[in-house]
């Protein structure tokens, strides 16, 4: 961790929550899905 710092890394945390490998990459997914609207009452159709 003391060198990923010194390397000029940005921590971030869950608080008290952990999160298995298993569901962190599908829980960051649809965080950004959500931070971009991509996450609505229906995909649109081109």
């Amino acid at each position: 961790a003391r060198a990923a710092a010194a390397a000029g890394s940005i921590g971030a945390n869950a608080g008290t929550r952990i999160l298995r490998a298993e569901t962190a990459a599908v829980a960051a997914c649809a965080i950004v899905q959500h931070l971009f609207g991509d996450l609505g009452a229906g995909a649109k159709k081109s």
